[in-house]
């Protein structure tokens, strides 16, 4: 039996500059009824210089972020 392939990576989905919706690819194509290849097409490079749609990996800030010692 074939694993099933998770999605981590959360992107954000515009049209031009107006924000559509956040997620992973599956929860994106069910909030826009846009079919995968669809969807990943938009993250191409040439689609970023574009007028339409667009799809940007939202970045992990959690691997960045320092916790400092409070001195109890």
């Amino acid at each position: 039996m074939a694993k099933k392939k998770t999605y981590k990576k959360i992107y954000a989905f515009y049209h031009r500059d107006t924000f559509i919706c956040m997620g992973t690819i599956p929860e994106i194509c069910r909030y826009t009824g846009k079919p995968k290849n669809t969807i990943w097409a938009y993250g191409n490079e040439r689609y970023k210089h574009g007028k339409s749609y667009v799809l940007i990996e939202v970045e992990d800030d959690e691997e960045d972020e320092i916790i400092e010692d409070q001195g109890d």
